[in-house]
């Protein structure tokens, strides 16, 4: 992989000060991992994460997260994923994955903006999923856009939220979604945007607008 935080690692950010994340991976590698409670966390500075997966077969992710713990946090700083799966086949093949109860979060005027990009293959190659895990926000805007791979199997999205997953807007913010699938004919389950599985998309004053 090209960088991992985990281990309830951290990496921290005091006052203004912001964070910036980048990673490429190998051949057959994440580019970007947070798991097992790693936390990246700033008090009111921006947090960019950028990630490239390797130009392997399955499980060529571009940022991942997973595990009980695992944060990507600020108070009030915005946040920003781009990941990309560079993956030549196979599958779960993720532009962005969030799993397995880690959350992304900003509060007061903190925006949060999520972009994946899926990489080649035949199953579950999607560009954004969030997974038994919460994003969210409190009066910004949180915004994802996801674009699957060219997939020719099962269930290539742009965006998927699934398996009891929060990703809402607690304040006066907004939730905006925009997903495409760039999965062949000869798939099944496609689609721009599923939300499924007990997930819950809401937010409390400001708008949803979900675009598939």
């Amino acid at each position: 992989n090209g960088l991992t935080i985990q281990s309830s690692a951290k990496v921290t950010g005091l006052g203004a000060s912001n964070i910036v994340l980048s990673g490429t991976g190998g051949a057959g590698g994440d580019a970007v991992d947070v798991t097992s409670g790693g936390i990246v966390r700033t008090a009111t500075g921006a947090i960019n994460v950028t990630g490239t997966s390797g130009t392997g077969t399955s499980f060529n992710n571009g940022i991942y997260l997973s595990g009980a713990g695992t944060s990507v946090d600020s108070g009030g700083g915005n946040i920003t994923f781009n990941g990309t799966s560079k993956s030549t086949g196979g599958t779960s093949n993720y532009g962005v994955g969030i799993f397995s109860g880690s959350v992304v979060s900003t509060t007061a005027l903190g925006n949060i903006s999520l972009t994946g990009l899926a990489g080649l293959g035949t199953d579950h190659n999607t560009g954004l999923v969030v997974s038994g895990s919460t994003v969210s926000v409190v009066d910004g805007a949180l915004t994802i856009n996801g674009t699957s791979g060219a997939g020719t199997g099962i269930y290539n999205r742009g965006i998927t939220i699934q398996l009891a997953a929060q990703v809402k807007a607690t304040g006066l913010g907004s939730v905006t979604m925009v997903g495409n699938s760039n999965a062949t004919a000869t798939s099944s389950y496609g689609g721009g945007i599923e939300v499924r599985s007990g997930a819950l998309v809401r937010t409390v004053m400001g708008a949803v607008n979900m675009t598939g």
